[in-house]
């Protein structure tokens, strides 16, 4: 019964994931395309310095990224192993052979999940084709749900990186505005650096568009992902809404005394936007921090306590 129930959450959640792909596949595109394009191109706005931040921010991502893909691999490897031969095999030892493989009740209790069948499961090729419809609809599930986690963390941690790419450029436009002068013979400094600016502008504008993308895909789906690593999932939205606040002290630290008039009402406008943290949000019902997964433990914590005194 509680395998069932088990694998009754992972059908939901696979059923969840692909209802929310289809309703929200103009969000699917918009993230994927955006991404694919990597973001932002500053054309030949950058300077040696901003390069090398912004080759470390991406290294980094990259390195976060294959991490995950192996931590993928890894369970689904591990989650085929247990399917295929953990389970009936503790189940075969824990219980007399006989017993547990040649009982009359219908039940086949080979299976990945024991479950009853309206036919003779004992014959040979029903069998087969029992164990081969089980099995790919269990690994189905699974990978799915493996896969939703995955892709969430690597979207979220290549957003990261970028709302750290656009803070780096806001807080060196002084050093890119001089290499524009230097590199298109242009003696106008604040032209130049209305120029860097206008990127960075469009920057974040850019990432503010695939964050909300992000959250209306997510807003449900979320309710998912916390049934699997919960951990993983609130960390990393802690982390994406730490850096969405983090550009307005990057704008602070730039030169911004030397920007002009317009410029500076551009730059308060982005600061303005700082101020309220970018979050993704569980259905509605918390948002996806560190704190939503100190409350998880907390009940669970307390329902656990509460089960133990009512023994």
């Amino acid at each position: 019964m509680g395998e069932s129930l088990h694998y009754a959450v992972l059908f939901f959640s696979t059923l969840a994931e692909v209802t929310t792909a289809l309703f929200n596949r103009s969000q699917i595109e918009h993230i994927m395309r955006t991404l694919g394009s990597g973001v932002y191109d500053y054309g030949d706005t950058l300077d040696e310095d901003s390069i090398n931040e912004i080759k470390k921010v991406t290294s980094k991502a990259k390195v976060n990224k294959n991490f995950f893909s192996k931590v993928y691999i890894g369970m689904i490897v591990s989650a085929a192993t247990i399917i295929s031969f953990l389970k009936t095999t503790v189940m075969a030892f824990s219980e007399n052979n006989d017993e547990f493989y040649i009982k009359t009740d219908g039940i086949n209790r080979e299976m990945p999940i024991s479950c009853w069948y309206p036919f003779d499961h004992r014959i040979t090729y029903v069998n087969v084709l029992c164990h081969i419809v089980q099995r790919m609809a269990a690994y189905f599930a699974i990978a799915a749900v493996i896969a939703t986690d995955i892709l969430y963390l690597c979207v979220s941690e290549e957003t990261i990186a970028q709302l750290k790419i656009a803070g780096i450029t806001m807080r060196n436009a002084v050093k890119r505005a001089k290499y524009v002068m230097k590199s298109n013979n242009d003696g106008d400094m604040r032209k130049c650096i209305s120029i860097c600016l206008s990127h960075s502008i469009k920057h974040q504008i850019t990432i503010l568009r695939l964050i909300e993308s992000l959250r209306i895909y997510y807003f449900y789906l979320v309710l998912v992902l916390m049934s699997g690593g919960a951990i993983l999932i609130c960390l990393s939205g802690f982390v994406f809404t730490l850096n969405s606040t983090l550009n307005r002290n990057e704008i602070y630290d730039s030169d911004w005394l030397n920007y002009s008039a317009e410029m500076r009402y551009y730059m308060l406008m982005i600061v303005n936007k700082s101020f309220k943290p970018k979050t993704l949000s569980i259905g509605g019902f918390a948002e996806l921090s560190m704190a939503t997964y100190a409350n998880v433990l907390s009940s669970a914590y307390s329902y656990f306590n509460l089960l133990n005194a009512t023994k």
